[in-house]
């Protein structure tokens, strides 16, 4: 996962949009601690939104990676579900709930 994780957090997004990553992954994670340094070393502006597919995704390292990203996770247990979850997340990053916010 190191190199295809390297290669999708090179770059930036344009002026303001912001980068989103989204990286599918059976959740058989060899080095989680790893893929965490590299994530917080290399994630730059974009925003990783995990996707755990299967019966046994590492749920943990997913939700901890979009922690680290301030993206979300997604779960998705039952491969019969990929298309409607992938078309639910694709929906939600294409129409953020909020988007230039700021606070004083």
């Amino acid at each position: 996962m190191v190199p295809a994780l390297t290669a999708a957090l090179a770059g930036h997004a344009p002026e303001r949009y912001v980068r989103q990553v989204v990286f599918a992954t059976d959740g058989a994670v060899d080095k989680p601690a790893g893929l965490m340094q590299l994530i917080d070393r290399d994630l730059g502006d974009s925003r990783p939104f995990p996707v755990g597919i299967g019966s046994a995704p590492n749920g943990g390292f997913l939700k901890t990676a979009a922690q680290h990203g301030r993206g979300s996770e997604t779960l998705i247990p039952d491969l019969r579900q990929v298309g409607s979850a992938m078309r639910g997340l694709l929906a939600r990053l294409d129409h953020p709930a909020l988007r230039d916010i700021h606070i004083d």
